[in-house]
């Protein structure tokens, strides 16, 4: 696994090394949710309309078996974008970084509890916006 570099600190992380170099030329800084209490309340709520979302896709598919697969795959792409959407909770938001710099852009890693190859949990790596 890699290490990545801040201006203040070094974290061990479940990153390959060469994967770090591409995202910190991108721009990608490294956070903390401690620092930033609302990334985790916007991925817990999308867990919440996910969880909705899927409870209905549950009963819709089991009424969509006797249909034909023309009629399936417009319901799939339904299902889809709904997905999509309760996934949206990463994109352009605006965090603070290790190095109490302000961010906007999409989380592209997040690791909450523990994880394989890193001995901290709760941070994530942000990639500034287009």
């Amino acid at each position: 696994m890699g290490q990545w570099d801040t201006n203040t600190r070094s974290f061990k992380v479940n990153i390959r090394q060469r994967l770090i170099g591409k995202l910190k030329s991108k721009g990608c800084k490294f956070c903390l949710l401690e620092s930033n209490p609302e990334v985790n309340k916007k991925k817990d709520s999308s867990k919440d309309s996910s969880k909705d979302s899927s409870k209905h896709s549950s009963k819709d598919s089991s009424k969509d078996s006797s249909k034909d697969s023309s009629k399936d795959s417009s319901k799939d792409s339904s299902k889809d974008s709904s997905k999509d959407s309760s996934k949206d909770w990463y994109k352009n938001i605006t965090v603070t970084t290790i190095d109490n710099e302000e961010i906007t852009g999409d989380i592209v890693h997040i690791v909450t509890d523990n994880a394989f190859g890193t001995n901290i949990s709760n941070w994530f790596i942000i990639c500034p916006g287009k």
